[in-house]
């Protein structure tokens, strides 16, 4: 099987999207949505192969802590909406500022619980937080 390069993954793929796009105007949206994120999947995929060398050393240090924040984030989300209802007295409102700070709070938040767990433990670090 050939190799197919990337112009032509990339539009054969946004072809076939915007087939079941249409497809799913006629259909029901559930087969068509699921095939959908599979190949968007897959583009994204192939996006990020390709473009491996230009992805910042950020977003690699965060790639390593993915795994161990998955994990401890539901805690700080229980802290910070229990800390934020005590103080204010009332749930945590959605207005896009909030949203941000709250999102930015978490990612922090965890990815330092992560590091500083990994740092003294190392390889025993995954029976604590799984990462």
């Amino acid at each position: 099987m050939a190799v197919l390069s990337t112009k032509r993954y990339l539009c054969l793929s946004s072809a076939l999207i915007l087939c079941f796009y249409v497809l799913s105007y006629m259909e029901s949206y559930i087969v068509s949505g699921y095939i959908e994120k599979l190949i968007l999947c897959t583009v994204y995929l192939s996006f990020l192969y390709k473009f491996d060398n230009f992805i910042p050393r950020g977003f690699s240090v965060l790639a390593d802590l993915s795994f161990g924040m998955y994990f401890i984030h539901s805690y700080y989300i229980s802290v910070i909406k229990l800390l934020y209802k005590s103080n204010t007295g009332n749930y945590f409102s959605g207005n896009l500022i909030s949203y941000f700070s709250f999102t930015t709070a978490i990612v922090v938040f965890t990815s330092l619980t992560v590091f500083l767990v990994k740092k003294p433990l190392k390889n025993y670090s995954r029976y604590v937080i799984g990462s």
